[in-house]
């Protein structure tokens, strides 16, 4: 049987599901929003749904996170799986408590209004020790 246009078309956006090189058994669902392309969804990790993606413990674990020597890896992929934006620059810093710290730029994306093409906006996020992803707080 043959797929669906909209099946075909949602495909070709990658708004299914994909699984993230080495992270084992982890599944990223994106849906499709007509005014924003793919959006994530959920993820999963051996069939178990997480739809929060501030709390990504399960899905770090299985790619080795308890090693802090593969932190700053393990956090590089998954930043780029999961991110809505296209990253650029996209650095990683494992601080001495065993977090990682992820900087990088992006084109915000447009949406239903134009931006200018050269506009870019910072990225600055902290995936803690015990997997939850949240905004760098700076030191003042």
């Amino acid at each position: 049987m043959l797929p669906s246009l909209f099946t075909a078309l949602l495909l070709s956006l990658g708004c299914i599901d994909e699984p993230i090189d080495g992270f084992p058994g982890v599944v990223v669902t994106s849906a499709f929003a007509h005014d924003a392309g793919c959006v994530l969804s959920h993820y999963t990790v051996d069939g178990k749904k997480y739809e929060d993606f501030t709390h990504v413990l399960p899905a770090l674990t299985k790619a080795g996170w308890a090693d802090r020597k593969k932190r700053t890896a393990i956090a590089l992929t998954w930043m780029q799986a999961v991110s809505e934006e296209n990253l650029e620059n996209l650095k990683a810093k494992l601080e001495d408590d065993g977090g990682v710290r992820l900087d990088a730029t992006y084109k915000p994306r447009s949406g239903m209004r134009e931006r200018p093409p050269e506009e870019r906006a910072v990225l600055k996020v902290r995936i803690s020790p015990d997997g939850v992803l949240g905004p760098v707080k700076d030191a003042k």
